[in-house]
């Protein structure tokens, strides 16, 4: 998409001016704001899952068990502990098995009897498992890059940094470092 002139995109209505414009209308006599930086960030993540969703798909993976498999791959020697991925993922213990029963039935993943603890496993991804896990993450993040691609290079670099400055500020409240690892 070739980038648009600021002041042409300022005044084409978005989703968000259409429905500000229906509340106001509505409630004229109500001081009723609305955010517009809230409401388009929440719509474009909905349109980032779906994107995100379609390309896992075609590798017949969900989002979490790429989460998962990321994680582990990302790991020194591709091995970690499930308490070690389950403290950085919003999920249950049982989402979580659920994911690593899936992965390694896909035989991305084995379980491995962890030496230092008998009770405990690690997780290992297969050199299947890296490869698709590479593959998977180069085809996330061209899609990343056409998603952003009407910005330009310096919009870019400054919307990333806002939006991190937002994470920041919120996951401390949150108590959610390490949600969303993909």
């Amino acid at each position: 998409m070739p980038n648009k002139d600021f002041n042409e995109i300022n005044s084409t209505p978005d989703f968000f001016d259409v429905q500000e414009a229906e509340w106001h209308a509505r409630f004229p006599d109500k001081d009723i704001r609305c955010n517009g930086t809230v409401t388009r960030l929440v719509r474009l993540a909905q349109h980032s899952r779906r994107r995100t969703e379609r390309i896992f798909e075609r590798y017949g993976l969900s989002i979490g068990e790429v989460e998962v498999l990321s994680a582990v791959v990302r790991s020194p020697d591709h091995r970690l502990q499930p308490k070690h991925l389950h403290e950085r993922m919003i999920v249950s213990s049982g989402g979580l098995t659920a994911r690593i029963d899936s992965l390694e039935k896909k035989g991305a993943l084995v379980r491995e009897p962890d030496a230092r603890d008998r009770r405990a496993w690690i997780l290992r991804a297969t050199p299947a498992g890296v490869a698709l896990a590479i593959e998977v993450h180069a085809a996330h993040v061209r899609d990343e890059e056409r998603f952003v691609e009407a910005l330009d290079p310096e919009e870019s670099v400054v919307l990333e940094r806002l939006l991190k400055k937002l994470v920041l500020s919120v996951e401390p409240e949150e108590g959610d470092p390490g949600a969303g690892d993909l």
